[in-house]
């Protein structure tokens, strides 16, 4: 029986290890999407300045590199679902900003 213990213990390690590995890199991935994506939408709304409510483009920008910033420090106290919610919350805001955006140009 414990001879059994020892194996099993020994050939679930390498598994759990190439887990955390594949996971750490997909983080790694959507923190440097997130900081690229924060960047490129601030360069954008530094370009809209002359339109009326520009800040509605330079908000997500300044959200988006916070929550890449958050998940990369932070990342062994969440869980795998939180990362769900860092893309949601990133996509929903930034369609809310650009429906905002072209709903106060338009009018």
């Amino acid at each position: 029986m414990t001879a059994l213990l020892v194996l099993t213990n020994k050939a679930i390690k390498p598994l759990l290890a190439a887990a955390f590995a594949v996971l750490w890199a997909i983080v790694t991935l959507i923190v440097l999407f997130l900081a690229i994506e924060g960047v490129f939408e601030l360069l954008l709304a530094l370009q809209f300045r002359p339109v009326r409510n520009w800040g509605w483009m330079f908000f997500p920008g300044i959200v988006a590199l916070v929550l890449a910033f958050i998940l990369w420090v932070g990342f062994p106290a969440f869980d795998v679902l939180y990362l769900g919610w860092i893309i949601a919350a990133n996509l929903m805001l930034y369609g809310f900003s650009l429906l905002m955006l072209v709903w106060r140009t338009a009018s």
